[in-house]
């Protein structure tokens, strides 16, 4: 194994990327009532996400930035995601017919949040 010092200025960046993504992903998985790190009889790849309760790309996409976002209008999240507006009207409309995400006013002021419920499990 080589020395860190010795890794390419890229592969040590790489592996910097890794290890951020890695705590990024055990920090959300942080729950009020969770018990604390290492006193849990569920192990860590057992949770369940959000997005693993949909299978379209697209709206796992839009669940995991309402989650990173709290809330959204629409117009934020077509940047964000680089996403038509007839796209993300639909995945919207589905997401809050099935329950994982609700909305608050009209039109272009709509705000979009993952439902509580959804949130607290």
């Amino acid at each position: 194994m080589s020395s860190y010092r010795q890794l390419p200025e890229e592969e040590r960046l790489r592996q910097i990327g890794e290890l951020l993504a890695v705590a990024a992903l055990r920090f959300l998985d942080v729950r009020p009532n969770a018990p604390p790190p290492g006193q849990s009889d569920v192990p860590l790849a057992a949770i369940i996400h959000v997005w693993d309760l949909v299978d379209d790309e697209v709206e796992k996409q839009i669940l995991r930035y309402l989650l990173l976002h709290v809330a959204a209008v629409p117009a934020d999240m077509e940047r964000a995601l680089s996403l038509s507006g007839m796209t993300l009207t639909r995945r919207l409309a589905h997401l809050r017919e099935v329950g994982l995400v609700t909305v608050s006013g009209k039109t272009r002021n709509a705000l979009y949040s993952l439902a509580s419920d959804v949130v607290r499990n």
